[in-house]
């Protein structure tokens, strides 16, 4: 984009990282950017589609939701996910204190992704 900013593609290619990151109006920023300059009908079904599902795509994500997409990432072992997702979560998060009290150690989301394998 830094290149050239009318070349769609590198908008969508955008949005699908941003989106895969969790970042969903981000991502669906650079898609409309993306669609105003190359009229893709597929791409543009699907962001009116995944628009329309609200409570996921809040501002600010959910713990769960992150937490529900770094469990995912152990469990398809999709390191390059992983490691997009890792960053975005906080230490409270990854040893489960987000839901308010500490767990046990064997039951934080650590040790649960490391049982799914």
């Amino acid at each position: 984009l830094r290149l050239d900013a009318s070349f769609a593609k590198a908008h969508f290619a955008k949005g699908r990282a941003l989106y895969m990151l969790g970042q969903h109006r981000a991502a669906f920023r650079e898609y409309e950017c993306g669609l105003a300059l190359e009229r893709l009908p597929h791409i543009a079904s699907w962001l009116a589609v995944e628009k329309g599902r609200t409570p996921e795509y809040s501002a600010q994500e959910r713990p769960s939701v992150l937490l529900h997409r770094l469990l995912g990432a152990v469990r398809d072992d999709d390191a390059k996910r992983l490691a997009l997702l890792l960053p975005l979560a906080s230490e409270g998060l990854l040893s489960g204190a987000h839901h308010g009290k500490r767990p046990a150690s064997d039951t934080s989301p650590v040790h649960v992704a490391a049982r799914l394998g």
